[in-house]
């Protein structure tokens, strides 16, 4: 089955999808339209939306924890550097966001992965090296 989750302009690009312990779906992408970080999951039964992050973004990579908590690598073109979202549970449901590599011209093309122990290793583009 094919259904289209947002349509309001030039939408999905850098797209990523994970799923949660329960097959929920959580989906990372840019809004170029907007030019935002967007979020959507469908984990309460229905699709909710968040707009995460404000400028233009790109490739973005999502992944979840044991816990099923988000962890989103995702690229700043405005400033191009490599930039990380989280969920943070307690003592409410938030994001919160950091730069992670904040040097010139790194943080494209990221992929995020967390390993047995929850430990978050993201591989990205660097105009100069590979970073892990």
């Amino acid at each position: 089955m094919i259904s289209t989750l947002d349509s309001s302009g030039n939408v999905g690009e850098g797209a990523s999808i994970a799923l949660d312990s329960n097959d929920a779906v959580h989906i990372s992408y840019s809004d170029n339209t907007n030019s935002a970080l967007n979020y959507v999951t469908d984990k309460t039964g229905s699709w909710a939306y968040s707009e995460l992050d404000l400028g233009n973004v790109d490739f973005t990579s999502i992944a979840l924890d044991l816990n099923d908590d988000v962890h989103i690598a995702y690229y700043d073109s405005d400033y191009k550097d490599l930039k990380y979202a989280t969920t943070v549970v307690f003592p409410h449901v938030m994001w919160e966001f950091a730069g992670i590599d904040i040097s010139e011209a790194v943080g494209s093309q990221s992929s995020i992965v967390l390993d047995s122990t929850d430990t978050i290793h993201i591989a990205y583009f660097d105009a100069y090296n590979l970073d892990l």
